[in-house]
Parts: C-alpha cells; structure tokens; sequence
C-alpha cells in the first residue's frame, strides 16, 4: 500500500529515446513517459531562459522514470495533426511534488512564457486544474509543432517519478467524472462497513470489531491522501507537500498496527500458533516505532525499513491465515479469501504497471478495489466468527461434560494400569540377581536401570563347572511390549545353560527356539562373556548389543570389541562365533 511500493515498481520501467509526440483526432489521451528528457538542475539555479536556450539542448537526457533526480528541468514536443482538439491537459498521477509547473510559449509576446502551476506545494484552490491529482492546461493549434518545458522537484530530494499522461479536454472530464463516481462508491462502501461495524462492537463487545474500524479508517485515509481526494475535499488549503509525505506514512503505518492487532484478535494467534503470534507482536513495535518517526517529521530516515516489514507483514499474515485454518479454525477460511483479494489487487496493479494489463480506472485502482472487497469480505467473517464461537461454545460444554466423565474413567484406568506395571517390574527385577557372586581373583559389578517401569533389558551370572557366564540381554521395544518376551528369555535362557552348551552351540539353540516363539517384530540383541576361572581366559560373543569395551592394565589402552551375527530370532539359522580373551591382573571388560 505505500507510495514506494510503486515507486518502485515505476523504476523497472524501460528507456526510450525521446521522439515528438503526434496527435491525432482518433486518440484522446496520450503516455507521455517516452517523450520527455531531463535537463538535472540540482542547485535549482537555471531559469526558463536557459532551460530552452539552444545551447543546453544536448544537455538534455531520455529518461521516463526520472533517472534518480530529483530537481529537473523536462521538455517534450507535440506535433498536433487533431483537426478537432487544441486544448489539451498534462496530468501528473502522482501525488508529493514540491513544485510542477508548467510552462507555455506565449501567442502574445514571441520569447515569453506562461507558467502553470499545479502541486502539492500550493493550495488547492491555486491549481491551474481543480483536479485530484496535478494536472495543468495547455493549447497548441492543429497543424502546429510546440515544446513544452516542465519544472519538476520531488518533495525532501526524493528521485523524480514522472508518471504524466496528456489527454483532450474532453476526455480529461468523462475521466473525471467517471472516477467521481466510483470512488464515491469506495468511500461509501468504507463508510458503511466502518459505521455497520462500530454498532456491533457495541451491541456484543467484541474487540475484534474495533480494530477492524479503526484499521478501515486509516486505511480510508491512506488512500483519500494516496488518489488526491483529500487534497481536493479535506485538506485543500494545506500548501505543502510535506504534508502529503507525513500523512502517507503515518496513516500507512497506524493502519498496518491496527491491520496486524485485528489479525491477532480474530485468528487467536495467541493460541493457535503462540511462535507466530510473536513475531506480529514484534511487527507491531516496528510499526509503532515508525508512527512515532512520522508524528516527529523522521519518517524519512525510518521509510526505507518500515517497507521492507510492509512485505514482511503481507506474507506473514497470509501465512498465518493459511495454518490456522489448516489447524481447523473455520473462520480463518474467510480471512483467507479477504486477504487474497487484497494481494490479487497489488499483484493486478503490478501487471499494470508494467504494461502486461491494459490500463484501466479498476486496473489501476486495483488496490482500492481489493481492499473495498476485503473490507467487504472481513466484516463477513466478523459475522460468521461470531455464530461459530456460540456453535462452538455449547460443542465445548458438551464435550466439557464427557470429558470429564472420560477423565475419571481414564483416572481409574491409569491407576489398574500402574499397578499392573509395578507388578510386571516386580517380577523383571526379580528375574536378575541383585548382589554379583563372589569369585577369588575377579570382581563383578551389574545392575539394570530400565528407562521406564519395566522394559526389554536383562542380565544374569552363571557359574558351573569351573565356568562363570555373564549374560546381557536386551528386547526389542519397550515397557510390557518388551517385557513379557524377556521374562520368557530369562526362562528359555536358564534351560539351555544347564546343558553346559559351548558359547556358538548356546547361541544356535537360543536362535532356533526363539524363532519359533517370537512374532517377526520381535527380537533379542544378545552378549555372553564366559569366563574360564582357573585359566583367566574369556569367549565372548556379541549379537546385536552395542560394543563391548577391554581396557588393558598393562598397557593403559581400551580396545573396542567387535560382534558379530545376527540378534537373536531374526532368522531360523544362524552362524555364530566366539572370541578369546586372555584376561590379565587389573583388566576390565565393560
């Protein structure tokens, strides 16, 4: 919605060379971007005498987008071939010039010039035109060939922006007439929705309402100040068009501040998406901060950011929009469709502009169509918002009232099931001994911590025959899903120790019964260590668990040992093998 945005849309414009502009009895308006040049006078030092001397001619530059200047001098010739048409009207459709005259060869007196002044620097009753936006007269007979010199300086240095048309009298004023009336139709529109909307927010106190008021207001004022209806109704008499450049930010920035609280309050940000609905809370500080530059007459240090965070704003609130709604808020769905007629306006003037849209007065208005439709389209999901919070306020009683009784069914489930937990965790720790046995030369160390009440981990020592087996265990999945498999591993595994197996033939026998019993999701990473007590020799085997460690006293380093094989119960056959360790005074296997 600011002025740069367009300024800078203005500014990928091409160039051409600057050629005399023909008239013609069949065409009433005319561009006349292509067929000015610029003499830049910066000190603001040449007059009317030296601007169209001869000698400056080749001074002169082909730029229609103003080329970042400022303060200029600009020519442009007509050759008038209308047979019909001798009066003709320049139109500036851009608001902020300090200073746009006009100046005309005079009939009467070979040599001199008439001026014609028409800006935001004058008051409105000194324009040569009454007219909204700048707009100056001039006359060339048929069959005539006439320059014409303009004095162009952009309001605080600002680059010039020559957006100038050249029309026929007549055409100027069926414009004109025609633009009256659809922009009455605008402002009444703005009017009703403003005023309709004012009475509900006292009828139910819902903030919601007053911000959307107050958003609409200053976005009323923004454009009154934007397409000149303000300039030729309310502020006529203001001859300065610093207030243009103060009015135009600051109405721009109070209407993002409240535009961004009004989204807040009817999507519920706070509570939808609390990341999102700080970054608008931050979005509102900016806009704040740049209200306090205008009001103070800085605005122009703080222009170049707060735009910038403009863009910033139309994503993010679009974005906003779209995850509430995905999330179920139904409301959001109309906010949606609002805040898309308000892009699909910006992006219809941007074709516009560029030439790829044929220009008209709803083309080129089509910010100010969107938002009417958006104005239009928000006071509508108002109403819609209001009918679904009192649907979805008697759903929530009633789900309040069965979710209580849900809660204390639940209560009542969570307490059996903690029960039945401690009792599942009772009987795995009771499967694991809880003191190491007691061995000259060795010194053992266990102990099982599951992460939850009970779990898939398991170990145990065995000692028969001049052998101590450590075993270590660990069931896939967690809490009574691994629980019951290891309660029945802790069973299987005790019978098939009494068998005195070697560590590979152990390892075959476990695999082979614990496929059959096992559902396929289910398996059992494995590690035995059987220690020779007399020999201090170790086999170990590893399937599945995580690396065993061997840290070596005499030599102060820690190897890592690898296993190998598949865990247990994965496939019916299996090929397992066992490592030798020789074990010296001070080792450690971890």
């Amino acid at each position: 919605m600011p002025l740069r945005f367009f300024i800078i849309l203005l500014l990928g414009t091409p160039l051409y060379a600057a050629t005399p502009l023909v008239l013609t009895d069949t065409q009433q308006t005319y561009p006349l971007a292509s067929h000015i040049e610029l003499l830049p006078d910066p000190q603001a030092q040449l007059t009317i005498e030296e601007a169209s001397d001869p000698s400056f001619a080749d001074r002169y530059i082909s730029s229609p987008i103003g080329a970042g200047i400022p303060l200029a001098w600009a020519r442009f010739t007509l050759q008038n071939d209308a047979l019909q048409n001798d009066r003709w009207i320049v139109l500036m459709e851009i608001q902020g010039y300090e200073l746009f005259e006009l100046y005309v060869p005079d009939p009467a007196a070979p040599g001199r010039w008439v001026v014609k002044r028409g800006s935001d620097g004058l008051p409105f009753s000194e324009w040569d035109v009454k007219h909204r936006y700048p707009a100056l007269r001039l006359s060339l007979e048929p069959g005539q060939t006439g320059t014409f010199y303009l004095r162009l300086h952009n309001v605080g240095d600002e680059p010039l922006i020559l957006f100038l048309s050249l029309w026929s009298e007549a055409a100027f004023s069926a414009r004109d007439h025609d633009e009256q009336v659809l922009l009455g139709i605008y402002y009444g529109i703005i009017a009703v929705m403003v005023f309709y909307n004012l009475f509900l927010y006292f009828s139910l106190r819902d903030r919601a309402y007053l911000y959307y008021v107050i958003s609409m207001s200053f976005a009323c004022i923004w454009f009154a100040n934007f397409n000149g209806i303000g300039k030729e109704y309310v502020w006529t008499e203001i001859g300065s068009p610093w207030g243009f450049w103060r009015i135009h930010p600051l109405t721009a920035c109070l209407f993002w501040l409240w535009q961004l609280v009004f989204v807040r309050s009817f999507l519920h940000t706070r509570a939808h998406t609390p990341r999102i609905d700080r970054l608008l809370w931050a979005l509102i500080g900016v806009n704040a901060l740049a209200v306090a530059a205008a009001l103070m007459g800085q605005h122009q240090y703080f222009i170049p950011y707060i735009f910038f965070f403009l863009n910033l704003e139309w994503f993010l609130v679009l974005v906003t929009a779209i995850v509430i709604w995905r999330r179920g808020f139904r409301p959001a769905r109309y906010f949606l469709i609002a805040w898309g007629t308000h892009i699909a306006g910006v992006f219809l003037l941007f074709l516009v502009v560029y030439g790829w849209v044929a220009r008209s007065f709803i083309s080129w208005n089509a910010l100010q169509v969107g938002h009417a439709l958006e104005a239009i389209l928000l006071s509508l999901a108002l109403a819609d918002r209001i009918n679904i919070l009192r649907e979805e306020k008697e759903q929530e009683e009633e789900s309040s009232r069965q979710a209580q009784l849900r809660a204390q069914t639940a209560e009542l489930q969570a307490q059996i099931a903690e029960q039945e937990l401690q009792t599942a965790r009772t009987l795995q720790m009771g499967l694991m001994p809880t003191t190491p046995p007691t061995l000259a030369g060795f010194e053992l160390a266990g102990r099982c911590l599951p992460a939850s009440e009970v779990g898939g981990d398991f170990f145990q020592y065995f000692e028969q025959d001049g052998k101590l087996s450590l075993c270590m265990a660990d069931v896939t999945g967690h809490a009574m899903e691994a629980a019951v498999p290891v309660m029945m591993f802790s069973g299987v595994l005790e019978t098939e120790m009494q068998y005195g197996h070697s560590v590979e033939r152990l390892l075959t026998q476990l695999n082979q019964l614990l496929h059959r019993k096992l559902d396929r999701r289910t398996f059992i990473c494995f590690a035995i260590g059987e220690v020779h007590l007399e020999t201090r020799s170790l086999r170990l085997a590893n399937v599945g668990c995580p690396p065993l460690y061997h840290y070596r006293q005499a030599t102060g380093r820690v190897v890592e040992l690898e296993g190998g094989g598949y865990p247990l119960g994965v496939q019916p056959e299996g090929v397992y093998a066992a490592t030798e360790i020789a074990l010296a005074p001070g080792d450690r296997i971890v």
